[in-house]
């Protein structure tokens, strides 16, 4: 297992061959599959979930293309390739052998991630000051959605911003986005009812 230690860089070599990731103030510990944070948002059995854990708990990590539920070729931690493309480099490496790696997968989650966020703070003035668990649901919820797509739930966005989150939380399980994907929807409904 890897042992935590204080971070100097954007990423850095630590103990069994697992890297450190540094993204905004959360600090990421991964092997392969499993990652794990220093943060606030914990699971069912109280271990700490980050945003990038939740998303790919969500998404799912895939290193050949695949069409999503929406219909849309994706790859990696559900990057929209019709929508955003590839950078060249990644999409060069795709052609010549079918699928990606996981420094590629990494990278674009990173770039999706920001756009999230960046939508988030779009849709919600206050979102600096939410809680964590909400930051993670909002985010999870436009990286899957989108602003365009996500900005449609104008009744949520308004009880969101006026701090009625049992509400908006029930009001995003009556739309057709919970319909597509009810198990996500719970998950990210769940977070937003909570207050930690």
């Amino acid at each position: 297992m890897a042992s935590i230690r204080h971070i100097t860089g954007h990423e850095q070599k630590v103990e069994a061959g697992g890297r450190k990731t540094v993204s905004g103030q959360m600090l990421f510990i991964y092997g392969r599959f499993n990652w794990r944070c220093i943060g606030r948002c914990r699971d069912k059995v109280g271990n700490v979930i980050s945003q990038r854990e939740f998303t790919e708990q969500n998404e799912g990590r895939k290193y050949k293309p695949y069409k999503c539920t929406g219909g849309a070729k994706t790859i990696g931690i559900g990057h929209n390739i019709d929508a955003k493309g590839l950078p060249s480099d990644i999409e060069k490496y795709l052609q010549k052998n079918g699928k990606i790696l996981d420094e590629h997968i990494d990278r674009l989650y990173i770039i999706d991630e920001g756009h999230a966020v960046s939508d988030c703070k779009k849709l919600f003035p206050d979102f600096k000051n939410f809680s964590h668990n909400r930051k993670v649901a909002l985010t999870d919820f436009l990286f899957q959605l989108g602003y365009d797509r996500a900005s449609k739930f104008v009744r949520s966005i308004h009880l969101i911003n006026t701090n009625q989150w049992e509400e908006a939380a029930d009001n995003m399980l009556k739309s057709l986005w919970a319909k597509q994907t009810p198990n996500r929807a719970k998950r990210v409904t769940e977070l937003l009812r909570g207050d930690a």
